[in-house]
């Protein structure tokens, strides 16, 4: 496997109303290439 040169990464953690809007966000990123991946988690309650 190829190594990167400068490897870096971010981490993004934000909430939204509804498990539809997650859902939708989501496949706009991955499918735009602005994120590698997407997790869905929750409900949260704080």
């Amino acid at each position: 496997m190829a190594e990167l040169k400068h490897p870096s990464f971010s981490i993004l953690i934000t909430t939204v109303d509804s498990s539809s809007e997650a859902e939708r966000l989501s496949k706009h990123l991955v499918e735009n290439k602005l994120a590698a991946c997407v997790n869905i988690i929750g409900p949260s309650i704080s």
